[in-house]
């Protein structure tokens, strides 16, 4: 039996089996989470099976955050000190070791500029999750 590229196949295989290039060969039928095929991409906790399948959320914590403080800074244009913490804290995170005692200070200073603001808060709220969520409050 032959089988073309780009493809596939779960369950018991025939001996004689030949498969063609790029193929997903599934034998068992608990997986562990994770990316199997060529150009596949699962997110945490997902499995993508497949020649370029996608599952789950495979943007990374960081892209999100970096997209909710740019929303955070059209948002509050006009505050010039906001603005710079928040510019602040965008350069911290990219680092490759971010200290967590200096995004700690800086997000607490943006929240409490933002607190009381209904357009923003939501916002904040996000951005306290991610930063939450990498280990960095």
């Amino acid at each position: 039996m032959e089988i073309g590229d780009d493809t596939t196949i779960v369950g018991p295989l025939p001996l004689n089996l030949r498969v063609g290039n790029r193929c997903v060969v599934v034998t068992e039928s608990v997986m562990r989470p994770g990316a199997y095929g060529h150009n596949a991409e699962a997110g945490p906790g997902s499995i993508a099976i497949g020649s370029n399948a996608k599952a789950g959320n495979t943007v990374s914590p960081y892209e999100i955050l970096e997209n909710l403080l740019n929303q955070l800074l059209s948002a509050e244009s006009e505050n010039l000190s906001l603005k710079a913490e928040i510019s602040t804290l965008k350069e911290e995170v990219r680092k490759s070791e971010p200290e967590k005692g200096v995004v700690s200070k800086l997000f607490s200073s943006i929240s409490s500029f933002c607190g009381n603001v209904n357009s923003v808060s939501e916002l904040v709220r996000k951005i306290h999750n991610v930063l939450e969520s990498l280990g960095l409050l």
